[in-house]
């Protein structure tokens, strides 16, 4: 370890795409196995339970995600090689067959979509809508060490996409819920 005294640089051979995203690291594989479960399930009813999405989504790797401030420097052939390589597959109608794809992010700025709850004697009225950002449905986690916001939220998100239709999702995480799992 170098002199330094909160944060390390990341200097390995890897191909990290963007300078915009922090790199995580744990001090056991067990740390690591665990976090990467909880990501990996919360992405999986992300597209499951709130998009309703049934086919699989393929995530792309933490090192090969961007920011949006990459989208200028970044070349054209990492568009074509991390989102739309298999994009040439097609269906009986010759159209071609949306390979959904999904990351990561810290980021919240390039999440902007927040999903909300209605409460079930919600009648239509915009008025009376109450909005809730906290995910109280069944099988979620619940903090009871955290009083002031036992609930997690709902999932944040943006995406990619071409002509219209959504071809890569940004799902947001904090670092303070991927401690929460580790606890647990």
């Amino acid at each position: 370890m170098n002199n330094s005294i909160v944060f390390e640089t990341f200097e390995n051979s890897y191909e990290i795409y963007s300078s915009y995203i922090p790199f995580v690291s744990f001090l056991t594989q067990e740390q690591k196995n665990k976090a990467e479960s909880y990501i990996f399930n919360e992405g999986k009813l992300f597209f499951k339970t709130i998009l309703k999405i049934e086919k699989p989504v393929q995530i792309v790797p933490y090192i090969k995600t961007i920011a949006w401030q990459d989208f200028h420097k970044v070349d054209m052939e990492y568009f074509y090689n991390i989102l739309f390589f298999d994009l040439g597959e097609r269906n009986s109608n010759g159209k071609l067959v949306n390979q959904l794809k999904w990351g990561v992010t810290f980021d919240e700025e390039i999440t902007p979509i927040q999903v909300a709850y209605l409460y079930p004697s919600f009648s239509g009225d915009r008025q009376e809508a109450r909005l809730s950002y906290f995910d109280r449905r069944d099988g979620r986690p619940y903090f009871s060490y955290r009083p002031y916001r036992p609930y997690l939220e709902y999932r944040k998100y943006g995406y990619i996409s071409m002509n219209g239709e959504p071809v890569f999702y940004y799902l947001y995480f904090t670092l303070q819920e991927i401690l929460d799992a580790l606890k647990n």
